[in-house]
């Protein structure tokens, strides 16, 4: 039996994970490929490439449409009715009876009677 180099032993089991990340990487299981590729090598590759793939349900989720919020241009589903991001409340309705009065530190609108201003977050009692 010949004798094994020990290099190129290596050479495959440190770029065992590289790989491994890299088919997970398309499948968005990344860290299962990088774990797989170390522990397990070529047959922790094969075990990611025929496993789930999560990159489609992560897809699905980005395809639902959206709009930027009015207030601090972040992207929001439509039709929600407050922002995730800054915290207004979206529903026309509801904003345009809201009368808007300028914050006493920072000088920006908020909505008359908030008690903490979604701009520089200083409390306004």
């Amino acid at each position: 039996m010949e004798d094994v180099n020990p290099l190129v032993v290596l050479i495959i089991w440190l770029s065992s994970p590289v790989i491994g990340y890299l088919i997970g990487k398309s499948k968005g299981r990344e860290g299962a490929g990088l774990l797989l590729g170390l522990l397990l090598g070529p047959l922790g590759w094969l075990l990611v490439a025929v496993g789930p793939n999560y990159r489609n349900k992560q897809v699905m989720n980005i395809s639902e449409e959206k709009n930027n919020c009015p207030y601090c241009k972040e992207l929001i589903i439509k039709g929600a009715i407050k922002c995730k991001h800054c915290g207004s409340m979206l529903n026309t309705a509801t904003n345009a009876k809201q009368i808007m009065v300028s914050c006493p530190f920072c000088k920006e609108e908020i909505e008359e009677g908030a008690a903490i201003c979604k701009h520089c977050d200083s409390k306004v009692d």
